[in-house]
């Protein structure tokens, strides 16, 4: 047991000796503190433990003033783990220290403010005397659907689900097994409801004898989670892979003069890498768009046939009605096209725009006027492998990776983190495109402009990376599975339905039970 794990275990064996007056201001700062310390248990912390004590005291804690905890906690959490935005909004987009902080302040508050819904929701169905392991259920429940509503509502930000503390961590993170089963929702609906139980069977001495199953349900949930099943296999032969890292700079990367000597670097980097089986180029790579850029695409794509290569790239390209895409192409021994699906507020396309056009620079970014790609496209191929590509934010939207392609050999993304500089962002972006590899059962291929550009292998570890902000190219090899995780062939669907079925069931019995519905 790490010290991490014995003071949280000291912690609550301590607190539960006798009760808490809970109702109090300094409960709610108890929950703004376990709101900031929730982010540890990410990437680069990794410190899992302190994310399940913090979900721990908020399960406690919101048995009182439910609704107004939600958002404390959500608050919280949002403005240490989203503090990546303050780089963006203030480095590239030139925005004086106190505008930036504001923004971020504003952008924090928003995006706690649907955490309230799920508060009422908590407050209005759960009802006082019921079974510790139906409040415990029902809980885990509202934190799912919750979770899940982050994956689309307003066009999604589905950022810190508590599923991703397990991963990049192998069998330490006890958790880590169900990834590829019930996927990082799945996943986080177990963590919170193994936490609430034990919380629960600690805390209700009179029911000895319930507090005894709920620890054998927790182990017998560790046991099958730490379950070391293997859904996939390798086939054929070793795929040779080379990641192009450019470390472009971001503050000179649209000017038109830099376009040539960007184009020189990428050629430049990828001259000993011609007779790879695969080379990608990262998100936006080429400047130009891919209209004014056809008779270069075609002498390079000549070029890698002529070397058995396949290369992947990113580049800008526009519709006939002149609104921008942001694309990726596959030439050489490879072939198709992909427009990017899921946009990015603000950094591709901007919300109120004829209002905060103008405004700072960081609301005129390059590339902000993007529209995007059709939902259904054909995928990418090189050479005779199908390929599940993603660009950029779009790999954190589990349930979009899974149903990209019905049954693809690799997983690619591309991307630019620079926007984030050395922030927390560009690391939980890469742990994030690792729990994609988890749940499909793939290995997963990662080219970024200045990091981090790696190779992600099927059980989501790191197989290899290249240093940050540095230009360089990562070679490695690759192999393409068959079968299919049982997240794969499943998705989200079932097990958002039972979310909505457990909510449901407790609504039905709040309301016949009528005198309790006075006490709210």
């Amino acid at each position: 047991m790490t010290i991490v794990e014995s003071i949280c275990c000291s912690w609550c064996l301590r607190a539960v000796d006798k009760p808490l007056d809970i109702s109090g201001r300094r409960s709610d700062l108890a929950v703004v503190a376990a709101g900031l310390i929730f982010p540890l248990g990410f990437s680069p912390f990794y410190f899992w433990p302190l994310s399940l004590l913090s979900v721990g005291v908020f399960f406690w804690l919101t048995a009182e003033r439910t609704v107004r905890r939600y958002f404390l906690f959500a608050f919280g959490s949002y403005l240490v783990g989203t503090s990546w935005i303050y780089v963006s909004i203030h480095e590239h987009g030139n925005a004086p220290v106190m505008l930036a902080a504001l923004l971020v302040f504003l952008f924090v508050l928003g995006i706690s403010l649907p955490w309230i819904v799920f508060g009422w929701l908590h407050r209005r169905v759960m009802r006082e005397g019921s079974a510790a392991v139906a409040g415990a259920v029902l809980f885990a429940s509202l934190w799912m659907l919750r979770e899940w509503t982050y994956t689309w509502f307003l066009g999604g930000f589905p950022w810190l689900l508590v599923g991703y503390t397990q991963v990049g961590l192998g069998w330490i993170a006890p958790f880590s097994g169900t990834l590829p089963v019930v996927g990082v929702l799945g996943t986080g609906f177990l963590i919170v409801l193994v936490t609430a139980l034990v919380l629960n069977a600690l805390r209700d001495a009179e029911r000895q004898r319930r507090q005894q199953l709920f620890v054998l349900g927790v182990v017998v949930l560790l046991v099958v989670a730490c379950l070391p099943l293997s859904w996939v296999k390798e086939t054929g032969e070793p795929i040779r892979v080379s990641l192009v890292q450019g470390n472009i700079a971001q503050s000179t990367k649209w000017h038109p003069d830099s376009r040539g000597p960007i184009l020189e670097t990428y050629l430049s980097l990828t001259e000993t890498e011609w007779g790879q089986d695969l080379v990608i180029w990262p998100e936006a790579a080429l400047t130009f768009f891919r209209e004014t850029a056809d008779d270069l695409l075609n002498q390079i794509s000549e070029h890698a046939k002529t070397t058995g290569t396949t290369l992947i790239l990113g580049l800008p390209d526009a519709t006939d009605e002149g609104r921008f895409l942001n694309a990726a192409v596959a030439i050489g021994e490879g072939e198709g096209e992909y427009f990017k699906k899921r946009l990015v507020a603000f950094g591709e396309y901007v919300p109120l725009e004829d209002q905060l056009r103008g405004l700072i620079t960081f609301f005129d970014l390059p590339m902000s006027r993007n529209v995007p790609g059709p939902d259904r496209q054909r995928p990418l191929t090189a050479g005779d492998l199908l390929i599940s590509m993603s660009i950029c934010y779009e790999v954190v939207f589990p349930e979009m990776v899974r149903s990209q392609v019905a049954s693809p050999d690799l997983l690619v993304t591309i991307s630019n983190d620079t926007w984030f500089g050395s922030s927390l962002g560009p690391d939980q972006h890469m742990q994030m495109a690792q729990a994609r590899a988890m749940e499909n059962g793939r290995f997963l291929l990662r080219a970024t402009n200045n990091g981090i550009t790696g190779v992600v292998a099927p059980d989501g570890g790191l197989q290899s990376t290249l240093p940050r902000f540095e230009a360089g190219v990562l070679k490695s090899e690759v192999r393409a599975m068959t079968g299919d995780t049982p997240y794969r062939v499943l998705g989200d669907v079932p097990w958002i339905v039972l979310a909505f079925l457990v909510v449901a069931v407790s609504l039905v019995q709040r309301f016949r039970l009528r005198p309790d519905l006075q006490k709210e």
